[in-house]
């Protein structure tokens, strides 16, 4: 118990999900999660990023705070704790059973064919699948509405990493540098290039209109995310962009282990 104190954030969340079977330990270590918890929401985004005329995340004083925190994952305790605090729920169950399906029919298929271009391609995504250390797969169904009409609604599932279809910088939302493993491109995390994704066709549906803040405003409906690991500080923050980007629409996310994915760091 006296030790409770002295643990470094990263091991905190560790500990918190391993769920001691210590009742004093685990009870002290809960209530430094939920005081971490509350720290990462105070220093998330304010206002929406990543527009044209708004100064990026990266860089900012957002990603100067959470890098001072000495964590990339809060573990699945505390990233529930961040969500609850601003006020997305998790998906419900029969939804977690389809994105748990939909996930393993990706991996029995392999990498997407639309990747592999030819044998050195497909070698490639061979070579860099081994040396990540955990494939994370991010599953999304939406519906957007605007002005009572439905303009687009669907499915979407991403992995981690160059091997998903679409990497790359977004116009609408922003990573945040980490302090671990500060090599980590966080933009190609899976849950961030599906959301950005969703966000790209939305701008199309809306013909451009995503730029315009108060035809955002307009924008009601649903999106729900389920990734097979919790997301990093960066995807906290991501979502807190979304939610501040689209304030009337309905955010659900959640996350699970699931069988046939390596643990990593």
């Amino acid at each position: 118990l006296n030790k409770v104190s002295e643990t470094g954030n990263q091991s905190l969340a560790y500990l918190v999900d391993a769920d001691l079977p210590l009742a004093a330990a685990a009870e002290a270590l809960r209530a430094r999660m939920e005081d971490l918890a509350r720290q990462v929401v105070n220093m998330l985004p304010k206002h929406p990023a990543a527009l044209p005329a708004v100064r990026p995340l990266t860089g900012s004083a957002v990603d100067a705070d959470l890098t001072a925190l000495q964590v990339d994952n809060l573990g699945a305790v505390g990233s529930r704790s961040v969500l609850e605090k601003l006020g997305i729920g998790p998906v419900p169950l029969a939804f977690e059973s389809v994105a748990e399906e939909r996930i393993a029919e990706r991996l029995a298929a392999g990498p997407p064919p639309s990747l592999l271009g030819g044998p050195a391609a497909a070698e490639r995504v061979r070579v860099q699948s081994e040396l990540v250390h955990r494939r994370v797969f991010g599953f999304a169904t939406f519906r957007f509405e605007f002005e009572g009409v439905v303009i687009l609604e669907g499915d979407a599932l991403n992995e981690n990493g160059a091997k998903s279809f679409r990497g790359g910088a977004s116009r609408w939302l922003q990573p945040t540098n980490l302090s671990i493993n500060r090599w980590v491109e966080r933009v190609l995390c899976a849950e961030f290039q599906l959301v950005a994704e969703i966000c790209d066709r939305l701008d199309t549906a809306m013909r451009g209109g995503m730029e315009d803040p108060m035809k955002r405003l307009c924008v009601t409906g649903s999106l729900r995310l389920l990734t097979s690991t919790s997301p990093c500080l960066s995807c906290l923050s991501m979502l807190r962009q979304m939610q501040l980007f689209l304030p009337s629409l309905t955010l659900e996310v959640s996350f699970r282990s699931m069988s046939g994915l390596a643990d990593g760091g």
